[in-house]
């Protein structure tokens, strides 16, 4: 039955998001369709036999989560009450700006609440987003089932997390985008003239612009998060084994610092694998090592190669993995420590 209530309540957000969507879009893009007074009523017109009756659903929404998922309800309600409260502002602000602007005749009082509407859809674009980034991020929920979180705190994705950081607002930005692009087809689809051509141009320039920062940075969010919980991991001490890539450019001239590098990685054979040399020009030289061991071992030998005089540009990849070995044979040198050989896999954490 749960799983029934779920797709229930997914359906009715799905529901919200299109169909408030191009009104909340069509706010944002409000001064950019409409340029004249009499344009700007036009717009509003559009979106006027729909819009209250569109935010039923989120109404639908909350109600269902009450008596489906009455912990889920207490837990969010509760933990999100300072940016709900927000959001129930913006809302009214939006409301009001549809509504009041025709009960007087006054060019001051319509540019006044155009303007409420416009602000108040836009903040509304990047709240929800910064919402739906939270969900995906997660909330440090208790044992009680009880969160708290403060507005923003160092901005990161880890540790002591705030409502806002560099993920949510980034999720913010990509929802006030895509809701622009909705409500600019919305307001093409129900307009004519200009403004149904300002419509299309919107749609197509800000749909052009939001794809191609995409696709030229579509993986960076993804590897910022990827990078951040890694790093967690590491920092947790929750990867004891990794796998690494170092690499640094050093001067193959500097006094016997090309010996002192070799002798350093001599010492460390155990967690050396592999060595690549490239020669960049007459005096510099480049090396890639592949290390493989204990993550505060490989860090320690990456920290200590990286600190000699006259190596720059140096940079540590560190992958966290499991190590299974087998076939284990244990033996003994002269540089006083044991290490085991045998068959390693070294399977990446996800």
């Amino acid at each position: 039955m749960e799983t029934v209530w779920f797709m229930i309540v997914a359906f009715m957000l799905v529901a919200y998001v299109v169909l408030d969507g191009f009104d909340i879009g069509a706010g944002i893009i409000h001064y950019v369709i409409g340029r004249t007074d009499a344009e700007r009523e036009a717009a509003i017109r559009a979106i006027g036999p729909v819009w209250d009756g569109n935010e039923v659903w989120l109404l639908a929404t909350g109600g269902t989560l009450y008596f489906a998922f009455p912990v889920l309800y207490s837990a969010g309600f509760s933990g999100f009450y300072l940016p709900l409260i927000m959001v129930l502002w913006l809302l009214i602000l939006r409301a009001a700006g549809i509504e009041l602007r025709h009960q007087l005749d006054n060019r001051m009082w319509t540019n006044f609440w155009d303007f409420v509407f416009c602000l108040a859809s836009s903040l509304l674009a990047i709240f929800f987003g910064a919402a739906l980034g939270n969900v995906v991020r997660g909330v440090p929920l208790n044992r009680e089932h009880y969160f708290f979180e403060p507005l923003f705190t160092h901005w990161g994705t880890t540790g002591e997390t705030g409502i806002l950081d560099w993920f949510t607002v980034l999720s913010g930005v990509v929802a006030f985008v895509a809701l622009t692009v909705h409500g600019a087809a919305w307001q093409a689809l129900k307009l004519a003239g200009e403004m149904k051509a300002l419509g299309f141009e919107v749609t197509e320039g800000v749909g052009k612009t939001g794809i191609v920062a995409l696709y030229k940075n579509g993986s960076g969010p993804t590897v910022m998060v990827r990078t951040e919980l890694e790093n967690f991991r590491l920092e947790k001490q929750e990867a004891p084994y990794c796998v690494a890539a170092l690499s640094y450019v050093y001067n193959h001239h500097a006094r016997d610092l090309a010996e002192r590098l070799t002798t350093l990685q001599h010492e460390h054979h155990h967690i050396v694998m592999s060595t690549m040399h490239v020669h960049l020009d007459h005096d510099n030289c480049m090396e890639t090592l592949i290390l493989r061991g204990a993550t505060q071992q490989v860090s320690a030998f990456a920290n200590q190669l990286m600190a000699e005089p006259e190596v720059r540009h140096g940079r540590l990849n560190l992958v966290p993995v499991d190590m299974n070995q087998y076939h284990e044979v244990k033996h003994s040198h002269s540089h006083d420590h044991d290490h085991a050989q045998g068959h390693v896999h070294s399977r990446p954490r996800t």
